[in-house]
C-alpha cells in the first residue's frame, strides 16, 4: 500500500524535478542596485559602535543599565529644575500673597505673568497674533514638506540617491 509518507516523498522529488527544468531568469536591473546598495547600508551600520545602532543592538548588560541611568537623570532633572525654582522662590518669598509667603510655583508664575504683561503691554496684540499666525503657517509648510521629502525619498521605488 501506498502510504501517505511515501505519497509525499514521490511529490516532493517531482516538484524538484520540475523545478530544476525551468531556465534561470534574471533579476531586474534596478532590482539588484536596490539589494547591492541595502546590503552596503546594512554592512555600513553593522560597522557603527554599538551606542549608535539601534537599541537592540545593544549589548544586554547596557540595555539594563540604561534603565535605571534613565530615571536618575530624569530625577537629576527634575531635581535641578526644583532647585532653580526654589531660587526663584527665595527671591520673592518675603512678598506676602494672601497673607503669606509666596511659594516657588507662585513666584515663577506671578514672574511669567508680569512678563506677559509687559510684553503686552510693549508690543501691539496685532503683532503678537501674526507671529501666532507665521509660526503656525511656518509649522504646517516644514511637516509638508517633510511628508513631501519622505514619500519622495523613502516610497518612490526608483528614486535616484546620490
Amino acid at each position: 500500500m501506498n502510504t501517505p509518507v511515501d505519497r509525499g516523498t514521490r511529490l516532493e522529488q517531482r516538484i524538484d524535478a520540475l523545478l530544476h527544468e525551468l531556465p534561470d531568469v534574471a533579476a531586474p536591473a534596478s532590482l539588484e542596485a536596490r539589494v547591492f546598495a541595502q546590503l552596503e547600508r546594512l554592512a555600513a551600520q553593522r560597522a557603527l559602535p554599538w551606542w549608535r545602532q539601534g537599541f537592540t543592538r545593544w549589548p544586554l548588560a547596557a540595555r539594563i543599565l540604561f534603565v535605571p541611568v534613565a530615571a536618575a537623570s530624569v530625577w537629576l532633572a527634575l531635581m535641578l529644575f526644583a532647585r532653580l525654582a526654589s531660587g526663584f522662590g527665595q527671591a520673592t518669598a518675603t512678598l506676602p500673597v494672601g497673607g503669606r509667603t509666596a511659594s516657588s510655583w507662585q513666584a515663577i508664575g506671578s514672574t511669567f505673568g508680569s512678563l506677559w504683561n509687559l510684553v503686552t503691554h510693549a508690543v501691539p496684540m496685532q503683532w503678537i497674533y501674526a507671529g501666532a499666525v507665521g509660526a503656525a503657517v511656518l509649522y504646517v509648510m516644514f511637516f509638508s514638506l517633510s511628508a513631501v521629502a519622505m514619500r519622495t525619498l523613502l516610497l518612490t521605488p526608483n528614486a535616484k540617491r546620490t
